[in-house]
């Protein structure tokens, strides 16, 4: 197992849900998310090994204004690594319940 494979495995561990980004405009790589109890969308997007971005949003959807999220709680880029380490750091203290449903089906990439 590779390293890349060993974070993938605890960010799964701790509730997160995971599926390959697509090749678009020549990115491509890895999306997770996670719906909290609590009205929140956390999610992260992975392009390499040094390139990981995280943030969490409320789980809000407008259908009037579908783009406009509002601005993040949070957000963190670094590295895949740093950036697992950050979060497993967040959720070591809570018990999260994971839904893996959206409420009005907001999409989170």
């Amino acid at each position: 197992m590779n390293h890349a494979s060993e974070l993938v495995d605890r960010l799964t561990a701790i509730g997160f849900c995971v599926y390959p980004f697509p090749v678009v405009n020549r990115y491509r790589g890895l999306s997770f998310y996670k719906v909290t109890r609590d009205g929140f969308v956390d999610s992260i997007f992975v392009g390499n090994d040094n390139l990981a971005v995280a943030s969490r949003l409320r789980n809000r959807f407008n259908r009037q204004d579908p783009f406009n999220s509002g601005p993040p709680v949070w957000y963190l880029n670094d590295s895949f690594e740093r950036v697992v380490a950050a979060i497993e750091g967040f959720y070591s203290d809570s018990v999260e319940a994971t839904d893996s449903r959206f409420v009005e089906c907001i999409s989170v990439a």
